[in-house]
């Protein structure tokens, strides 16, 4: 699992393997009193020290991961898959994150039947999120300076210009992906609002008030597209197309 700095864990898979990652206080005594109480059962306690570290601003993949797992070991499901879908976006090629998330996402079938999922070219042009966007971006910033460099030495030197005109179109050609890929992620998939639904069953109503008649209801674990916020409740749409209000505190947003 990649880390950022500050941040360590001590990850739980449900297949028994365990993933280990290291850092400097503060933050690892937390972590480790954390992960002390998910070894011992005490898995509300283990959540609560996850989410002082979130709230402290420190933020990774593991840290989301062992976060998804003592969540689900609670019965938190819908919770549990808003941590996974977290961490998969910040560890994206991790097979335990994957594994667990389709567990998750299994626990919830009704939800994953009923979210609103991406166009179908969305995930085909972002490679299925199997790069990180800073991976992306690092990846396009290095094949379009390979295509100047190149461009700019066949300029310079006529007599190399059967080998870097040729390198340059194809450095060109690489960075053109990256860079279309980079785009679709982060405007396609990255700036998509979306959240997770929480609760076991979410009435969606026609207005943003408690009293507001009910227009359709929504399973634990189900994706919407946010739309807008007032006052505590977040207007959202379904896979359908029809939009209603719900509480924030039945939602959590990716």
């Amino acid at each position: 699992m990649s880390l950022i700095a500050g941040v360590c864990t001590l990850a739980f898979a449900w297949n028994g393997r365990t993933a280990l990652a290291e850092a400097p206080p503060p933050a690892s005594s937390t972590f480790q009193q954390a992960n002390d109480h998910y070894r011992h059962g005490r898995f509300d306690e283990a959540a609560s020290g996850y989410r002082r570290i979130l709230a402290s601003g420190l933020h990774n993949g593991a840290l989301y991961y062992n976060l998804g797992n003592a969540l689900l070991k609670s019965g938190k499901k819908g919770e549990a898959l808003w941590a996974y879908l977290k961490a998969n976006a910040l560890l994206p090629r991790d097979a335990d994150v994957q594994a667990n998330l389709a567990y998750a996402q299994s626990l919830l079938q009704p939800g994953v039947n009923a979210s609103v999922k991406p166009s179908r070219l969305i995930p085909w042009l972002s490679l299925r999120r199997r790069f990180e966007t800073s991976e992306l971006a690092g990846w396009s910033s290095l094949w379009a300076w390979l295509f100047v460099l190149a461009g700019s030495f066949s300029t310079w030197r006529p007599k190399a210009r059967r080998v870097a005109r040729p390198l340059a179109w194809f450095a060109g050609v690489i960075a053109a992906g990256f860079v279309t890929v980079l785009l679709v992620q982060t405007i396609g998939v990255d700036a998509a609002q979306r959240a997770v639904i929480v609760s076991e069953r979410v009435e969606v109503k026609f207005s943003p008030q408690a009293t507001g008649t009910t227009h359709f209801t929504l399973p634990e674990g189900t994706l919407v597209r946010l739309i807008g916020h007032e006052f505590g409740w977040a207007q959202i749409t379904r896979a359908d197309g029809l939009t209603g209000w719900i509480s924030e505190r039945d939602m959590k947003a990716l």
